[in-house]
């Protein structure tokens, strides 16, 4: 006689328990895991430290690799370096002229800092907090965008309504590109080496080839 549920024999009894103890294994398993996937749930986002920096802070950029953040002071004319494990400004770095934006290429450790009101490119060693170089670009810069991979730096001008290019091997000028008027924004894909600026008085974003 068979009835649904129960097994027949003792050897497909045998197999009816270990099926069994399995189910019960892994229902305790789910439970237990339960807890442990709800107190895994994100903690809404929260500020977790202020820090005084310089006045008018403008821009900001990290490097990845060594987790040091840098603030562009436009009215005190200076960077700010900020440690990233103790949340501290640990050097304070003198640039040019209302320094809006910051880039940094973290393969290098090399910041680049535009000088808005000099219309120049502050040049900083990350490892020493040093300036090394101020390169001449167009009038009024304000964005910076640098491609990590080929060590190209790209600064949007605008009241030229140019790019400049800037070869961090060179440390010059190597290009300068017209786009659409008053660009206030860039950016770079490193991986294809395209780079994207805003037409801040149109309509329109100029592409920019490699």
């Amino acid at each position: 006689m068979t009835r649904s549920g129960v097994c027949l024999s003792a050897a497909r009894s045998h197999r009816c328990g270990r099926r069994a103890a399995a189910v019960a294994i892994g229902a305790l398993a789910v439970a237990l895991a339960a807890p442990a996937a709800a107190s895994a749930a994100p903690e809404a986002p929260a500020v977790i430290a202020t820090i005084t920096v310089g006045s008018q802070p403008w821009g900001v950029a990290v490097n990845p690799v060594t987790g040091t953040a840098y603030v562009a002071n436009s009215f005190s004319n200076t960077v700010s370096v900020i440690s990233g494990r103790s949340r501290m400004v640990t050097d304070t770095i003198d640039v040019g002229t209302f320094p809006t934006q910051v880039a940094v290429n973290p393969r290098t450790d090399t910041l680049y800092v535009t000088d808005y009101n000099a219309g120049a490119v502050s040049v900083i060693n990350g490892r020493t907090n040093t300036v090394t170089d101020t390169i001449t670009v167009g009038t009024e810069p304000e964005w910076i965008a640098v491609n990590p991979m080929t060590g190209t730096v790209y600064v949007a001008n605008i009241s030229d309504g140019t790019v400049s290019v800037i070869s961090e091997w060179t440390g010059r000028v190597i290009a300068t590109v017209t786009v659409g008027g008053n660009p206030v924004g860039i950016a770079v894909n490193p991986m294809t080496g395209t780079v994207y600026t805003d037409d801040n008085s149109g309509t329109t974003a100029s592409v920019i080839s490699r």
